[in-house]
């Protein structure tokens, strides 16, 4: 207890230098903290985006179809693991998709497209089409209806209320043709997806390409991100148990280029850390050799009557973790505070909420606190705030008390 006394009265020997050490480690602390919030909150607000356009969060499929697709590769039983599945701990909707690739003809025009059959209602719960329709409408109910991304409908040279023929080969090997009426256009700001995307009812899908009842996704999403790994782990289990042949992919597995871009952020995101951290390293680092130095003569005669050099290097320790800890103390409590506000209210790009809404993005990007996160920043902090009282504590240990002693 006296020793902490002690080493309190020392860091307040010069109040300005540190106020100034305590204000760089607080700050540091709380700007870190928001940083590993706010890529948390992009990076599943990136996610979300892309599962709701594309490939939702987890795919149960045939093992064989995820590398090459064939219309005969199907889930023969989709009902009964359609009702298992959505009774899992953690799953928020699940839906069937069944596809095909066919020839589309506008009569001005032929393209190849991937047709595919959804749940009109179910899909509404697991993806985004239904609110990135740019023209017409979504489903209706009429089963000869068919939703076209813009990309592709501008190829064919078809809009809203137009007929489009399809044309390809059932399941079963023979012709599967059928005509639609254009229902609505949409843009989900995804080229690749946009000029591919054909969507029709799944019962029409069914009867038109000979699919009888079966699949060939079903698309999950879960309650939140963190529920990924332990859903996919049940499905998985149960699968093995009781439907050998398929299995079950996540999110990275089907997009490894998303999930590769992410990691390039964060490298990027990296570097920045790092080089904040070197300035409070160096900040911190000052102010004890400063300590040190000034402290010479006083330092001299401690070890001159007794103390030792390594007592000392322990009451400078001390008073490092001291002064680091009330700097990462102000700063949990400022970063904590300021990003638990932003996480409520979202943090709205300026004169992008036009543009994201239109496809279907959240206007809000809102940071992601976690004890993860909450534990990671101050951690950083400490360890940089300790490393940098190693040289002072070394220039210490080498103390030459007569010599010190006439430092004045």
């Amino acid at each position: 207890m006296i020793n902490l006394r002690i080493a309190w009265r020392n860091i307040w020997r010069n109040v300005r230098r540190t106020i100034l050490t305590l204000l760089a480690i607080a700050f540091s602390t709380a700007l870190l903290l928001f940083m590993f919030a706010w890529q948390s909150g992009s990076y599943e607000a990136m996610i979300r985006a892309a599962v709701e356009s594309t490939t939702g969060e987890i795919q149960v499929m045939d093992t064989d179809y995820h590398e090459k697709r064939g219309i005969r590769k199907v889930i023969r039983d989709p009902a009964s693991l359609l009702q298992v599945i959505r009774n899992m701990d953690g799953v928020k909707a699940a839906a069937g998709r069944a596809e095909a690739f066919a020839l589309a003809d506008s009569g001005k025009r032929s393209y190849g497209v991937l047709v595919s059959g959804v749940d009109p209602e179910a899909e509404a719960r697991i993806s985004n089409l239904d609110t990135i329709i740019r023209e017409g409408d979504y489903f209706s109910g009429n089963p000869q209806e068919i939703i076209l991304g813009q990309a592709l409908a501008a190829n064919l040279k078809v809009g809203p209320g137009d007929e489009l023929v399809i044309l390809g080969q059932g399941r079963d090997g023979s012709v599967a043709a059928n005509a639609f009426t254009v229902q609505g256009l949409a843009e989900s700001g995804q080229p690749s997806i946009d000029r591919r995307l054909a969507s029709i009812p799944l019962a029409t899908f069914q009867e038109t390409f000979f699919m009888r009842d079966t699949l060939h996704r079903i698309v999950i999403n879960c309650t939140s991100l963190d529920q990924l790994d332990p859903v996919s782990a049940s499905i998985d289990a149960w699968l093995d148990e009781n439907a050998s042949g398929l299995t079950a992919y996540t999110w990275d597995q089907l997009m490894p280029g998303l999930k590769q871009s992410i990691e390039l952020d964060l490298i990027s995101g990296y570097i920045f850390y790092f080089l904040l951290l070197v300035v409070v390293a160096f900040s911190i680092m000052n102010t004890f050799i400063m300590a040190v130095v000034e402290r010479s003569a006083e330092f001299g005669i401690l070890n001159a009557i007794g103390t030792t050099r390594f007592r000392l290097a322990r009451m400078l320790l001390l008073e490092t973790l001291l002064l680091g800890a009330c700097g990462i103390l102000a700063g949990l409590v400022i970063g904590v505070l300021g990003t638990w506000y932003l996480q409520v209210h979202g943090i709205v790009i300026p004169e992008a909420e036009e543009l994201m809404s239109q496809f279907g993005l959240p206007d809000r990007i809102h940071p992601r606190l976690g004890w993860f996160v909450i534990g990671l920043a101050p951690a950083l902090v400490l360890g940089v705030t300790v490393m940098s009282a190693v040289y002072p504590v070394i220039r210490l240990l080498r103390l030459n008390p007569v010599r010190a002693m006439h430092e004045q």
